[in-house]
């Protein structure tokens, strides 16, 4: 079996590259930084990092928007009175009942 032997600078940026994946950066990310200006390099990352955050701060919002939506429609399901009893749920939609004529 061949022995392969890495050079310093080959392992100390694998490591790197690993750092940074566990930061969920992109491949494409992880290429803009290992390219661009080793004295910006925290700075570029701060960035990166910064817009992630933002991201994830909008997807939490829209996350906590879907759950108030569902919280408020299983209350108004569980509370609604229906002639129908347990078939209709046209009002949960803000629709017209039309279950009635069936």
């Amino acid at each position: 079996m061949a022995t392969v032997h890495f050079h310093g600078a080959a392992v100390g940026q694998a490591r790197f590259i690993v750092m940074l994946r566990r930061l969920e950066l992109s491949l494409e990310e992880i290429r803009q930084l290992l390219e661009g200006n080793p004295d910006s390099l925290r700075k570029n990352l701060i960035s990166i990092l910064d817009e992630k955050r933002r991201a994830a701060m909008v997807e939490v919002a829209v996350l906590q928007g879907k759950i108030e939506d569902l919280n408020t429609r299983s209350t108004n399901l569980a509370t609604m009175h229906s002639a129908m009893g347990g078939r209709c749920i046209c009002p949960l939609f803000g629709e017209n009942c039309s279950c009635d004529g069936e």
